[in-house]
């Protein structure tokens, strides 16, 4: 299970999907170079371009979209560093960037495709053209091409996550005795995950990020509705990364499952609740690789990218860190998730912006509820919606839902947003 968090927990500067972008634009005009860009074309699957609409790009000067994630690509030009290549990106570069994109040389159209992830960015130089396609993981690079040359080419790539590793190992009852047994030492990803997820948490309660979510829950109105220091301080140190990332903040987060926001909805809950609770450092890393693992666990009945939001299964994931905090059961992490998914498995995903905050707090204020029902013994009943009778059936039901049933729905949802 340690081979599994590292594969899934990774460093990502900026929102994952236009750092793709970025990524693929970055490789293809690499493999090239060139003074002279002439053209640029990028072809993206309708879930990358949904969420790299309106997002904003870290060290950009509040730059956002397809296009400017392409630019920011070209001009940064190192590839090497994967999804932080845009952290020394400065003021000249910036310019660059805008003078780029002042060019109309870019063009980005929707590629149609069953694969989540697919981004395919041509770039036409002096040199000649460079090719690089990005697929089914956000740095799965899977073809590299230099004029005609194919430099480099992964003949079959697997949409499942992780293809390389067992995840059929996964399952409450073995994350919850791999957690238990499991020494401390081996959690150093978690820590590390906890370090940098407290970091850019902290800048958004210090800075005016996007809508701001997390400064107004530190207001006192609001402390006096939800009455609970663990409940507040869950809430607002969780949506205080998600409102800096989604507004371009420079710090990193570690992500879960290819998601920066998902890392730290993940991560924080725990975190957050188990410090207002005095509970021990070792108990709340062991309590985030529990949340970690979970998380991890759902999102193979989903995809690597989703018509649903990934807070449900952040939220899902916490729920069962923070039963676990309180000394809790597998039976009762299972109630937990039911909860959480009998609650807002409905939660569809309209794209990266500022609103993700808001609905980061929805799950994050579900997932601590849905823990303390579970503690209590109260869970959703297998008669009811989705859940079923054990919590694969549920899941696999959820999997159903996001795979077969919302086909249609992040076309419909790219043609309202790209209409306005």
């Amino acid at each position: 299970m340690k081979n599994i968090l590292e594969q899934e927990i990774l460093m990502a500067l900026g929102c994952t999907e236009p750092i793709a972008v970025a990524l693929c634009a970055a490789t293809a005009y690499n493999i090239i170079g060139g003074e002279k860009i002439k053209s640029v074309i990028c072809l993206a699957n309708s879930n990358i371009i949904k969420n790299a609409t309106s997002v904003y790009i870290p060290n950009t000067d509040g730059l956002y979209g397809m296009k400017s994630a392409v630019a920011a690509g070209i001009i940064s030009n190192e590839p090497e560093l994967k999804m932080e290549l845009l952290k020394n990106l400065n003021s000249e570069k910036v310019k660059k960037i805008k003078f780029l994109l002042e060019k109309e040389i870019i063009k980005v159209s929707p590629y149609k495709t069953d694969k989540s992830i697919y981004i395919d960015v041509t770039v036409k130089t002096e040199n000649g053209v460079g090719q690089c396609i990005v697929e089914n993981s956000h740095s799965n690079i899977s073809l590299i091409r230099k004029n005609d040359e194919i430099v480099y080419s992964k003949e079959k790539t697997e949409e499942k996550i992780g293809s390389f590793l067992d995840y059929s190992i996964l399952n409450l009852e073995s994350i919850y005795n791999y957690i238990n047994t499991v020494h401390i030492s081996e959690l150093d990803i978690i820590k590390k995950s906890i370090e940098v997820n407290k970091e850019i948490c902290n800048e958004g309660l210090k800075g005016n990020y996007g809508l701001s979510v997390a400064k107004d829950l530190e207001k006192n109105s609001f402390s006096e509705l939800f009455n609970s220091n663990a409940l507040n301080n869950a809430i607002k140190n969780t949506v205080a990364g998600t409102d800096a990332r989604m507004a371009g903040c420079n710090l990193p987060a570690m992500s879960n499952s290819g998601s920066g926001n998902q890392g730290i909805a993940t991560t924080m809950p725990v975190v957050a609740y188990g410090e207002s609770r005095n509970i021990c450092e070792e108990k709340l890393i062991r309590g985030a690789a529990l949340s970690n693992l979970v998380t991890i666990y759902i999102k193979t009945n989903l995809g690597r990218l989703s018509s649903l939001c990934g807070a449900v299964n952040a939220s899902a994931g916490s729920s069962c860190g923070i039963v676990y905090l309180n000394d809790g059961t597998v039976e009762q992490m299972e109630k937990a998730i039911n909860n959480v998914i009998g609650n807002i498995a409905g939660m569809f995903c309209d794209g990266a912006k500022a609103g993700c905050g808001l609905k980061v707090a929805t799950g994050t204020f579900v997932s601590v509820l849905s823990a303390h029902r579970a503690l209590e013994g109260s869970g959703i009943n297998s008669t009811d919606g989705i859940v079923g009778k054990n919590i694969d059936e549920t899941l696999e039901n959820y999997g159903r839902i996001s795979k077969y049933g919302l086909k249609e729905l992040d076309n419909i949802l790219l043609d309202i947003m790209v209409k306005k």
